[in-house]
């Protein structure tokens, strides 16, 4: 039986008739209860299901990066539902029953702070990869010499993720990742994305930087 604390207009628990009521981000919530049938979900369903599953998988493996890349988030929805809304309608390729995740389209970030013009990412030797980015100087109040950059790097064979948050600066235009022995001989994914030093929240998008065999 559900129990309506502040009268009719108050928040309840447990079920009520058809609702659920509960408790979610210091917010009360009431939920429709599933309704339970026999019908066989559809290719699209099964292929939604799919590519939910998979970004789910995926982008929690970089909880921290999502909660600053996706920071406009506020209490509902979080920075995560939107990061998840946004890969899920941008970040596959395809159609049914053949979508494919495109790691050229994932986004760690969203935001109107400007992205270098040039950026790239090399394999050196030793397992070392280097990104670089150009800055000529302040084009406008969009960019900052101290803007820190965060990089990415993800290893689809290996399902692991090295992230680096805040390692460098817009004018340091460089920075050299020394990656684990486990990464020598695969090809990776680079991503980084610039933000603000003086202003919480002011991102740039992230930017694909391409793959790179990682040489041992």
């Amino acid at each position: 039986m559900g129990i309506i604390k502040r009268g009719i207009l108050g928040g309840f628990r447990k079920k009520t008739g058809a609702v659920v009521g509960v408790r979610w981000r210091g917010l009360d919530v009431m939920r429709g209860i599933p309704r339970k049938t026999s019908k066989a979900p559809s290719q699209e369903q099964l292929d939604q299901q799919m590519k939910f599953r998979l970004l789910s998988q995926l982008l929690s493996k970089v909880g921290s990066v999502i909660d600053i890349g996706f920071s406009d988030a506020c209490v509902t929805p979080t920075a995560m539902n939107l990061a998840m809304a946004y890969n899920l309608k941008h970040a596959f390729k395809g159609t049914s029953p053949d979508s494919q995740l495109d790691y050229s389209r994932l986004s760690f970030s969203r935001g109107s702070r400007a992205l270098p013009k040039i950026a790239s990412v090399e394999g050196w030797t030793q397992r070392r990869i280097v990104f670089s980015w150009d800055y000529q100087g302040d084009r406008d109040k969009l960019e900052h010499p101290r803007d820190l950059v965060t990089v990415l790097i993800y290893c689809m064979a290996l399902q692991r993720f090295v992230n680096l948050m805040r390692v460098a600066t817009r004018a340091d235009r460089d920075y050299t990742v020394m990656l684990p022995a486990s990464f020598g001989g695969y090809t990776i994914h680079a991503y980084l994305f610039m933000e603000s030093v003086n202003t919480l929240g002011f991102l740039s998008n992230s930017m694909y930087l391409g793959e790179v065999l990682v040489l041992q």
